[in-house]
């Protein structure tokens, strides 16, 4: 369970710093969806933590 949701993120996060750093100028949109993606990445990692313990 823990690879499976492991894997999956770094390509994401790849795709997110691609188009930040590709276009200068980004629409809300893209804001919006960069800070969905922060806070499931928070809430992903604190499940990790979780798990872990």
């Amino acid at each position: 369970m823990v690879t499976a949701t492991r894997v999956p993120l770094p390509g994401s996060i790849r795709k997110v710093f691609r188009a930040e750093s590709g276009s200068v100028s980004t629409p809300p949109g893209d804001i919006f969806e960069l800070r969905f993606l922060t806070v499931m990445m928070g809430i992903a990692s604190l499940l990790l933590l979780l798990y872990e313990y």
